[in-house]
């Protein structure tokens, strides 16, 4: 019956995930890191699996400092070269939507498990799938769901099983998968492992950290020394710039990515005022709460400005899908009318949640429209030099489809005066720029440095050739 709970709640969220994905964005691409990723694997396809050190005509800018941009955990990349080539752009809309469904069905083994019940195990499921930051995933091509499933995973393990050689082992292995997925779900493991063993007193698990980096070593050959001085080197560089948001967009931003967070805290209270469990539930269930409520935590303690350098602190939330998911179904086992009226209501914000997200992404450009692709049909047989795209999050996506020698600004910096913008078009030998209507990101700026003639227009986009420089005082 738990192999048949794992493959219903697997479909179940599958469909739901896939029409949330259709509804999103249609057919369509997200631009943006998918592209990074997408480019890598096409290099490793290119190159018989050689992780690569450089792109093929793409030149990464740094505004601080150089750092080795491509240092990045490499497993989810060696993953999707298995394919074909040729099913890239297909597979990137379709690959988080299979890893997410298995974040379902892992939720569901793990509430059937515990309550036995077939029907909570779906709730399960969709709890942990049917959340915003679930949502934003389905549009985007990362290694952040594979990073969220092994690490998922070492909280499950953790949770259902005793300390033995085969729970230390397993965690061993999944701590090693994570840090070769996806440097914030490191992160996130780091802060939920290292204290868990310790309140719970678990203590082997710390030989489970310790190992588990020593594997990812071992099996990279030592890159993964590469990537943890990599890791070191962004959070020292967001240590530096420090996001002075205010509290209330933070705490709103942290809240909107999870609303399930509201029936959780909900039945709680309904919890410790009204109902009881046997002992041995009762610290079934501390255990998942701590996992519930570990990344909330986080959130909040790195919403201080002088933590942000620890990376966004609403990204957290979705680190507690599977625990929140086990949760759920725990507390609707027994409610009462109020929680059901509560998971009714989370339900509905959900999907209200849902509808704001299609409008951002139709309002702002983050999807690559019909029009985009036929441009850049038309630009493949324009040879411009080297490229500078205006907005620059879209210069990777350019290089991709439209095979151009593109310089990409890693991280930039908020405003370049106009002898930065000289000394980056020297250096590159920057001849075009490219850019998109409805974008003025650096396009004002270097309309203030230099003379920009138009020279082509395609549905979507303008070229513009970079002519001579303007009189600094004019």
């Amino acid at each position: 019956m738990i192999v048949f709970s794992f493959v219903a709640s697997f479909v179940l969220s599958f469909c739901v995930l896939f029409l949330v994905r259709r509804y999103l964005a249609e057919r369509r691409l997200s631009t943006g890191d998918t592209f990074f990723h997408l480019l890598v694997v096409r290099s490793l396809q290119k190159h018989k699996g050689r992780y690569p050190s450089s792109i093929d005509n793409v030149v990464f800018d740094y505004d601080v400092r150089q750092y080795n941009y491509l240092a990045y955990p490499p497993l989810f990349h060696y993953l999707c070269v298995l394919l074909p080539s040729e099913f890239y752009p297909r597979m990137s809309k379709i690959i988080n939507l299979i890893i997410l469904s298995v974040l379902g069905g892992i939720s569901a083994i793990c509430a059937y498990s515990i309550t036995t019940s077939f029907a909570l195990s779906l709730l399960s499921s969709i709890v942990t799938v049917f959340n915003l930051s679930t949502f934003e995933d389905t549009v985007q091509f990362t290694p952040r769901p594979l990073g969220l499933l092994f690490m998922s995973l070492v909280s499950c393990i953790t949770i259902l099983y005793p300390q033995s050689l085969f729970s230390i082992m397993a965690v061993a292995v999944l701590v090693m998968l994570t840090s070769l997925t996806h440097k914030f779900a490191t992160q996130v493991m780091i802060f939920g492992l290292l204290p868990y063993a310790l309140i719970f007193s678990k203590y082997f698990f710390l030989l489970s950290i310790a190992l588990g980096f020593l594997f990812a070593v071992i099996v990279s050959k030592g890159f993964y020394l590469k990537v943890l001085k990599e890791h070191y080197n962004w959070l020292y560089f967001y240590f530096l710039s420090p996001n002075p948001a205010v509290w209330a967009s933070k705490l709103k931003r942290i809240f909107n990515r999870s609303i399930w967070y509201v029936f959780i805290a909900s039945s709680l209270i309904s919890f410790f005022v009204f109902g009881s469990t046997s002992s041995q539930k009762s610290e079934l269930l501390a255990e998942v709460i701590y996992w519930v409520l570990l990344p909330l935590c986080v959130a909040l303690f790195v919403s201080a400005p002088s933590l942000s350098f620890l990376g966004e602190d609403y990204r957290y939330v979705q680190y507690g899908s599977i625990p929140v998911g086990i949760a759920a179904s725990l507390f609707v086992e027994n409610s009462s009318v109020f929680i059901t009226l509560v998971l009714l209501i989370c339900i509905l914000t959900s999907f209200l949640a849902l509808y704001k997200l299609k409008k951002y992404l139709d309002s702002s450009g983050s999807l690559i429209t019909s029009a985009d692709l036929a441009s850049y049909g038309s630009l493949r047989n324009h040879r411009l030099g080297v490229l500078f795209v205006c907005p620059s999050i879209r210069s990777l996506e350019v290089n991709y489809f439209a095979n151009q020698e593109i310089v990409h600004s890693v991280r930039p910096k908020s405003v370049w005066s106009s002898e930065e913008i000289r000394n980056k078009v020297d250096r590159y030998g920057i001849e075009h720029v490219l850019r998109f209507r409805g974008f003025n990101d650096r396009f004002a700026e270097l309309e203030k440095a230099f003379n920009m003639d138009r020279v082509a227009s395609f549905s979507t986009f303008d070229i513009y050739k970079i002519g001579g420089s303007k009189d600094p005082e004019s």
